[in-house]
């Protein structure tokens, strides 16, 4: 007897649309379970607290650095100062 390939593709593709059937309701029962839903819940909230955290220390890392920033631009500026100080000469001789 000769191979039937038409009836052999005519299974497989009844195979897949059974897995895909069955796929789709384990996903519809999996998106209902109260413990699935639970725990993506829980993943969402230890998501959100690791960004909340991330974005504190970013905030007061750029805060650190802002103020170390101004801290040395204002020393900069107290040498030049004192540095244009040293080399200009007063008007008059009363304010020596």
């Amino acid at each position: 007897m000769p191979y039937d390939k038409t009836s052999d593709s005519e299974w497989r593709e009844r195979q897949k649309k059974r897995r895909r059937e069955e796929q789709a309701k384990q996903r519809a029962a999996l998106a209902d379970d109260p413990r699935v839903q639970a725990m993506k819940q829980a993943l969402k909230d230890r998501r959100r607290a690791a960004y909340e955290k991330v974005k504190a220390r970013r905030k007061t890392l750029a805060a650190e650095q802002k103020q170390r920033r101004r801290e040395r631009d204002a020393a900069e500026r107290a040498q030049r100062d004192a540095a244009l100080k040293r080399t200009l000469r007063p008007a008059t001789e009363d304010d020596v």
